[in-house]
């Protein structure tokens, strides 16, 4: 696990008492430019949000090969399917257990995973918050940039 905050001590006490200390790595906070190094290194990422748009995280996990399980929020279940990743239902613990064991149990094809999002664009994202801004002023017309 990558972060910081005010629940690792409490972290660090559960997987002592769940016997999988010697399997789990508490790895603190990290630099930016290191992030991308411990997506590759991970067998699964996790955003168990229970608010989002659309995530820049997740598509950097896929970038990097690496299934998803994240909440079914915003626009969370647009970029994760079977090939890629499990959604959970949002503030459900027991939803969110069963896709994080259901992902650790597979053969994931990382490359399958990386090819996965090649339709998320930022041309493809900037154009997604224009129709999504112009929907929310009254429906003007979208707008095409090419």
């Amino acid at each position: 696990m990558v972060g910081d905050g005010a629940l690792k001590e409490d972290l660090l006490l559960q997987t002592k008492q769940l016997g999988v200390a010697n399997r789990v790595v508490l790895a603190g906070k990290r630099s930016h430019h290191e992030i991308p190094l411990w997506m590759n290194a991970a067998d699964l990422f996790c955003l168990p949000s229970i608010r989002e748009g659309r995530p820049n995280v997740i598509l950097e996990a896929l970038a990097c090969g690496t299934p998803v399980v994240a909440s079914n929020v915003g626009s969370i279940p647009e970029m994760i399917h079977a090939a890629n990743g499990r959604i959970a239902e949002a503030a459900d613990p027991k939803s969110l257990a069963r896709q994080i064991v259901h992902c650790l149990e597979c053969a994931w094809d990382r490359k399958a995973i990386r090819n996965s999002i090649t339709k998320f664009t930022w041309e493809d994202s900037a154009k997604l918050y224009m129709q999504a801004y112009l929907r929310a002023m009254g429906g003007g017309k979208v707008i095409d940039y090419k």
